[in-house]
């Protein structure tokens, strides 16, 4: 294939490309597809029930036009409409493609910048396209947490509703489950909850604190199936420090306005959020008994032990008062997990030999940083 031939291919791709996306603003997944032959006079595109695909053969092509493209326009300060046309397209591919490419980002950002909430929205679709094939892309939640503070500031937040939120919330999920371990999701999905509130210029809002509580609820659930990742027990555990310090907060403020509420009725919304706040530190001391229940079915589960310690070093620090509740709580885990012969029965050898390290590296935790021994 010579060069012009080349261009040629290259420009009737994103031609059909466009033409999809602008047919189609649901597009669900792309992917790059092997084939066993392919027919020069057929398109390389393929498209089908909402689902976008490229032949392999076409992407070395494809990917090193559109970056020469892209490099042309790189150092202009400004573009004209089909400047701005042609670049949307360029990057667009380049991101499907590699989407850890940095400057593509930027330029869309640039593109973005000149233009209305609709389009941001737009291009959270088009962001999310790109987690089904890469879920664990640093760049790509950086941009999405960009788009998101943009809405803040072109609107005053008014647009970061909870349609969005809640969207955005789901596709952190679902990045999780398709990488595992998947810190990036995890993390975004952290710095969505603390930042929404934030924003909310309600820190200790009432409605905020319940929206902790049940992402609570959900990443239990969720965690129960994935069982081994470290990355959504350490998302429980930043909750659980942001709800305390909220706690902190909302004791002070509560003291400081005493002596003004004596005379007046009781505020509804203040005891609303104190009974929420409540609530989140119960759902944390019943953390313990939340992963008691889960180690019959996981015994040698590293992860419910790290987050245990977790949990155990957070409790004694925050209810000093109940240490010897918590001693005698773990005295009696401890019990469970030596007399279990059943759960061992089921377990291969080298699974009782891990359970057993783990168990020894356990107790080790509690000699070393309460000077808890068990006998």
């Amino acid at each position: 294939m010579d060069e012009e031939e080349k261009i040629s291919l290259c420009e009737r791709i994103l031609l059909d490309l466009d033409n999809i996306f602008r047919r189609d603003p649901n597009i669900v997944e792309f992917d790059i597809i092997e084939v066993a032959e392919s027919t020069c006079n057929k398109s390389p595109v393929i498209y089908s029930d909402h689902h976008l695909a490229l032949e392999k053969w076409c992407v070395p092509h494809l990917y090193e036009y559109a970056y020469g493209k892209m490099l042309n326009f790189k150092k202009q300060s400004t573009y004209n409409r089909t400047e701005s046309f042609l670049l949307n397209q360029w990057t667009r591919i380049l991101l499907l493609l590699n989407p850890d490419f940095t400057t593509a980002w930027n330029l869309r950002r640039d593109l973005l910048n000149k233009s209305s909430i609709d389009s941001h929205l737009e291009e959270l679709d088009f962001t999310q396209l790109v987690l089904i094939r890469k879920p664990k892309c640093a760049s790509v939640f950086t941009y999405r947490e960009w788009l998101l503070n943009s809405f803040i500031k072109l609107d005053n937040g008014r647009s970061m509703n909870e349609d969005v939120v809640s969207n955005e919330l789901r596709v952190t999920l679902d990045a999780a489950a398709r990488y595992q371990r998947n810190y990036y999701a995890w993390s975004h999905r952290t710095w969505l909850l603390t930042v929404y509130i934030v924003h909310n210029n309600h820190p200790a809002n009432v409605i905020n604190v319940r929206k902790i509580i049940n992402d609570l609820m959900i990443t239990a659930e969720w965690l129960e199936r994935h069982i081994s990742d470290y990355s959504g027990f350490q998302h429980r555990q930043f909750l659980f420090n942001f709800v305390h310090e909220l706690s902190r907060t909302n004791i002070k403020s509560s003291t400081r306005t005493t002596t003004a509420n004596l005379n007046s009725f009781t505020n509804d919304e203040d005891d609303d959020l104190s009974s929420s706040l409540d609530k989140c530190c119960q759902i944390f001391l019943n953390e313990f008994q939340w992963l008691s229940t889960l180690w019959p079915l996981y015994p040698a589960q590293e992860s419910l032990f790290s987050h245990r310690r977790h949990i155990l070093h957070a409790a004694c620090i925050w209810y000093p008062e109940r240490i010897e509740h918590f001693k005698e709580r773990e005295l009696n885990f401890y019990h469970r997990i030596l007399s279990n012969s059943t759960t061992v029965m089921m377990m291969t050898k080298s699974e009782q030999n891990w359970q057993k390290e783990l168990i020894q590296r356990y107790l080790l935790y509690l000699k070393r940083n309460l000077n808890w021994t068990f006998d």
